[in-house]
């Protein structure tokens, strides 16, 4: 595949991400960054041609119609360096988390390997006292069959990562305030849909997993 091939397909819109799973890795990125903001991340690279693409935040995948911003540039060596101390390490594999139950309120720069076959990804969601996984299910599936109401939690700003590629590394740092989060991976089987059958999310596949947040 080419750059051009890539970019193109980044700007596709949702339709094209399954034909972009064909034609490149995603290596580890951030979720949208608001106006005047920063964030940081770390990133394993290895020799290659790489594709920057910072897509216009909308709500879900960016649309055929988003801007983008792209660049390219190509790593033609691997030089040593020395790899910064996780404090939270977590590793994803076809289909769960391998990851602390507790981990500790505040900064705390987690370290993200994908030992899957699949693309993988994970959302951070905030509970509310009460409620569960089968909540944030109901709410994130079928628009149709939700149930009535506000959903009983909240998307942790900042948390998580995007979608990386099978065998990539990241460490990014956020933070989260103490309570019950629940993890989970979204994103379709992706050999399912090659096997021309109908796909079940990541988390129906049981990629998901209750962790405390404490002082």
């Amino acid at each position: 595949s080419t750059p051009e091939e890539v970019i193109a397909l980044a700007q596709g819109g949702e339709e094209a991400f399954i034909p972009l799973l064909t034609k490149a890795s995603f290596l580890p990125s951030v979720n949208p960054v608001d106006s005047g903001a920063e964030r940081w991340f770390y990133v394993d690279l290895r020799t290659g041609v790489f594709v920057v693409d910072a897509a216009e935040h909308v709500e879900g995948m960016p649309g055929a119609g988003a801007v983008h911003l792209n660049a390219v540039f190509t790593a033609d060596e691997i030089v040593g360096t020395t790899e910064p101390v996780a404090d939270v390490a977590v590793d994803m594999v076809d289909f769960a988390y391998t990851m602390p139950d507790e981990i500790p309120a505040g900064p705390q720069l987690w370290e993200f390997t994908n030992n899957g076959e699949q693309w993988h990804m994970m959302f951070v969601v905030d509970l509310q006292e009460g409620a569960g996984a089968e909540d944030v299910m109901a709410f994130l599936g079928d628009p149709a069959m939700a149930p009535a109401g506000p959903p009983p939690f909240e998307f942790a700003p900042d948390a998580g990562i995007p979608p990386i590629g099978v065998g990539e590394r990241a460490w990014l740092e956020f933070s989260l305030a103490p309570g019950e989060y629940l993890v989970g991976c979204p994103i379709p089987d992706v050999a399912a849909i090659f096997a021309g059958e109908m796909p079940l999310s990541h988390m129906e596949h049981g990629m998901m997993k209750m962790v405390t947040v404490v002082e």
